[in-house]
């Protein structure tokens, strides 16, 4: 199968709510009925915080990011996303600090500053187990 076909395979064809993909992929979505803010039961399909994050999971749950199909792109052969977080958080991270004044366009940079950092890390993770995987499968 050519990498465009699968590619092409991944595109989504509808919508869906992140916690129904979270879940999907085995992570634990309990904490999603209890407010960040308040510590109070809320609706999980309400809670913006965790309904907005683009990366889910570690420790014992499998990880889960959100790549826009749009970043996705074939190079040499292979489907890589296309786009650099680390990069990402340092350029919004300059912004913020060239930013006087009033706080609404910090109160917007700081929420993607965190999620590209957080992205970013979560990718150093699953390249680490994977490499550690791929050590343990030479091992045998």
């Amino acid at each position: 199968m050519s990498s465009q076909t699968i590619l092409d395979s991944l595109r989504p064809l509808h919508g869906q709510r992140i916690y129904d993909l979270v879940d999907q992929a085995g992570v634990d979505v309990r904490p999603w009925s209890i407010s960040k803010k308040t510590g109070e039961e809320i609706d999980p399909f309400m809670n913006t915080y965790r309904n907005s994050q683009w990366t889910f999971g570690g420790k014992s749950d499998p990880l889960v990011a959100c790549i826009w199909w749009n970043e996705l792109v074939i190079h040499e052969g292979r489907i890589v996303r296309e786009g650099n977080s680390k990069g990402d958080a340092n350029e919004w991270g300059n912004r913020l600090a060239a930013i006087q004044g009033t706080n609404e366009g910090k109160n917007r940079l700081r929420p993607k500053i965190t999620k590209a950092q957080a992205f970013d890390q979560l990718m150093s993770e699953a390249y680490r187990l994977l490499q550690a995987r791929k050590g343990r499968r030479a091992g045998r």
